[in-house]
């Protein structure tokens, strides 16, 4: 494809220059490509979320052909047969085809495809956009096409957005249904430069935080290969081998309803009788109106990550049990046939974070494919502002690629999201051939099953499993092949959905904390890297996820009060809980305490002293111990003259005293008279003086008081006598 160069000033916009060349012109194509930091066979765009360029190869043995809506399936057939050089990538490319439908499109690959082809195809009125593929970093493969999408900065106008586009031959889309001032628009064919072309001149104007094309990935869903006694993942009964520890984590709970998960995937099955009594309404992102239905035969991968997380349990069907059997699925559609398109990706995961749709949001996808900024922020939307500021659980998968191991985006985009890589059932990093095997490095937190796992499928003839499968469940509603980090993944979101089923109350963060910090060590590596929230290796982050341990950590909190309690200064104070559970909590004292509690439900109560010694406050909630706390009761006495029993003088009368005291607090001794302590505070001593030059009456009374760790544990009267 031969490029040019265009140097262009906008004058009408005086704050912007022109110091950048990013599209190449006829005649000495090193030098520039040199200038625009490009490799022949290069493009880029500007990333603007890190003002920086993403190089991508061109792969020219490949092609995407964008249809217009008012294609018909003839003309596609067509373009699909129409040069014999070139033949569809995917065999069963018809099926993508779907009338009316505005991204309708068809990756063709050949020998080296010629500028000449890709020209051919521009020139049909079915058309809107030919395009060669791209390759980012050596793997995974997008592509662009008519499309990109920009956000304006504060202070750009409309009537700016409108100005360059006429300048520039764009059509304005839509504004974004979840992003304020977030436009989709379109490179027209006939104009010198592509979409992405266009989208690097829209963001070197200055007035726009991104302008970038809107990147189609192929093969993001990271899976590579499907009641209960056959999930080692959940209960795995051979010594030496792992699980997850659900059956434990179950008898605390197996959920809440009113704990949602959002699955952004190829769609659930609606109708299947081992998730139906467990979907909420769901998003089509993608615009076929499926409300997070599969549509075309390719859309099987979200059913088998929905099961994972949250298929029914006893209900008396013969099927699978999710992580969290108890919790709400809420399916929501963005991908088309194994694709996922970005602007398709952050719509769904906007809709779920600004309607308030689910605590906890899956992605099992990712590709090597570069970042953007519409998925990057709509991630870092959910993770901060998501539950109303406390955050939503992001999940992602790690990746399936081998040799080539790195992290995949948008995975690694925002270090608060839990990244998840797969083991088998020896607690091995999963490694399933050649070519596929678990992700990992900095960005991975936890791994989780990802070999063979058992799930449901979309049913009957449709999905993995069907009736072209040699081997498989008999029972086509389920695949036992399914696998990969995009089936670890949902592994994890189960278990954030059970922590946050005892303890609502806790941010994303908190979730994710705890998943880590509780993370089991298995496979043999040596985790040999120290963190805040434990001991990490590269490989396998954590370590293996353990529903058990995160629901108990997750349910006990503490107790906000003092420890110690003066009968002299009340003795009553209120305790509460510093994370309040869900469920109701019920306070209990060890017998023998001298303390009365009230009430005795509820997030805080009333403790009231009723003598000397020391017991023990304990909470409650479903039927387990979540806090306790030990309080020591003293009736905190002075030892030394007492109001009425003696006197001191003015001048050289010094007298001591001595608190009766609970040792480890800090004592700060003080008086609303003339008395001048002769020890410093800290001391359970103090010495008091009353000068010489006291001008009180013949006789005064002054009090003194004590304090213990800023509460009042005494207070005592002197009288002075004036000779």
């Amino acid at each position: 494809m031969k490029l040019k160069t265009y140097i262009l000033c906008l004058l009408s916009f005086a704050f912007f220059g022109c110091d950048r060349d990013y599209v190449l012109e006829s005649g000495d194509t090193t030098e520039v490509l040199t200038r625009a930091g490009l490799k022949e066979g290069q493009v880029f765009y500007y990333y603007g979320i890190e003002d920086r360029k993403i190089f991508l190869n061109q792969v020219t043995d490949k092609v995407y052909v964008k249809l217009a809506p008012t294609a018909t399936k003839e003309q596609f057939r067509s373009v699909v047969t129409g040069n014999a050089s070139l033949r569809p990538m995917y065999a069963n490319a018809e099926e993508y085809f779907v009338e009316g439908y505005p991204s309708n499109g068809v990756v063709l690959e050949g020998g080296a495809i010629s500028s000449e082809i890709i020209n051919s195809f521009k020139v049909k009125d079915e058309i809107v956009s030919a395009t060669y593929l791209l390759e980012y970093n050596g793997v995974g493969l997008s592509a662009y096409t008519d499309e990109f999408i920009v956000k304006l900065k504060d202070g750009t106008t409309y009537a700016q957005v409108q100005e360059l586009a006429e300048k520039y031959g764009c059509t304005i889309g839509k504004e974004d249904e979840f992003v304020k001032n977030q436009y989709s628009l379109y490179a027209s064919k006939t104009s010198e430069m592509d979409a992405m072309q266009t989208a690097n001149m829209f963001y070197e104007t200055g007035l726009f935080e991104f302008a970038e094309p809107n990147l189609i990935d192929f093969n993001a869903e990271s899976s590579s290969d499907q009641f209960f006694p056959y999930q080692w993942g959940l209960k795995n009964t051979i010594s030496g081998q792992v699980d997850i520890n659900a059956e434990p984590a179950w008898a605390i709970t197996k959920g809440s309803s009113s704990i949602r998960i959002a699955v952004i995937d190829a769609g659930v099955d609606l109708t299947h009788p081992d998730l139906q009594a467990n979907l909420l309404p769901g998003y089509d992102a993608t615009g076929y109106g499926t409300a997070g239905a599969p549509y075309s035969s390719e859309d099987n991968h979200g059913t088998p990550v929905a099961g994972i997380i949250g298929a029914l349990q006893n209900n008396n069907y013969e099927g699978i049990s999710g992580v969290a059997p108890n919790c709400k699925i809420v399916p929501v559609k963005a991908s088309i046939n194994n694709s996922f398109d970005r602007a398709h990706s952050s719509a769904a995961i906007n809709w779920v974070v600004n309607n308030n749709k689910s605590e906890v949001i899956n992605c099992s996808f990712g590709s090597h494919n570069p970042p953007t900024s519409n998925l990057t922020n709509a991630i870092k939307n959910a993770l901060t502002n998501g539950r109303g500021g406390k955050g939503c659980v992001v999940v992602c998968s790690s990746g399936n690629t081998a040799p080539f191991t790195i992290v995949s985006y948008p995975a690694n985009s925002d270090p608060r999201i839990l990244v998840v890589g797969a083991v088998d059932r020896t607690g091995a990093r999963s490694i399933w051939n050649s070519s596929e095997a678990s992700n990992y490095g900095p960005e991975l937190d936890v791994v989780a099953p990802g070999t063979s796992i058992y799930t449901t499928d979309r049913q009957g003839n449709a999905g993995y499993n069907n009736n072209t499968s040699t081997f498989d469940l008999s029972d086509l509603n389920y695949t036992m092949n399914f696998g990969g980090t995009s089936a670890a993944a949902p592994f994890v979101s189960g278990v954030a959905a059970l922590i946050l089923s005892v303890k609502p109350s806790l941010t994303g963060t908190q979730v994710a904390d705890v998943i880590e910090g509780k993370a089991q060590k298995v496979g043999g590596y040596f985790y040999n890297q120290s963190t805040s929230n434990g001991r990490w290796h590269e490989q396998m982050g954590y370590g293996l996820v353990d529903a058990y341990a995160s629901v108990i950590s997750a349910e006990t909190t503490t107790i906000n009060g003092p420890t110690y309690l003066n009968v002299y200064s009340g003795g009553t104070k209120t305790y509460s809980l510093a994370s309040p559970p869900s469920g109701t909590v019920i306070w209990e004292k060890s017998a023998g305490s001298p303390f009365n509690i009230s009430p005795t439900t509820g997030n805080s109560t009333t403790v009231s002293m009723t003598g000397t010694g020391s017991g023990t406050l304990t909470a409650k909630a479903n039927g387990r111990v979540i806090a306790t706390k030990p309080i020591a009761a003293s009736t905190t006495t002075v030892n030394g003259p007492i109001e009425g029993l003696s006197s001191v003088y003015p001048g050289n009368n010094i007298v001591t005293y001595e608190l009766e005291h609970v040792p480890g607090l800090y004592y700060s001794w003080s008086s609303n008279g003339s008395l001048v302590m002769q020890s410093n505070n800290g001391s359970s001593t103090c010495s008091f003086k009353v000068p010489s030059y006291y001008t009180g009456g013949t006789t005064d009374v002054i009090s003194c008081y004590v304090t213990a760790d800023n509460t009042a544990v005494g207070s005592f009267s002197l009288t002075v006598d004036i000779y």
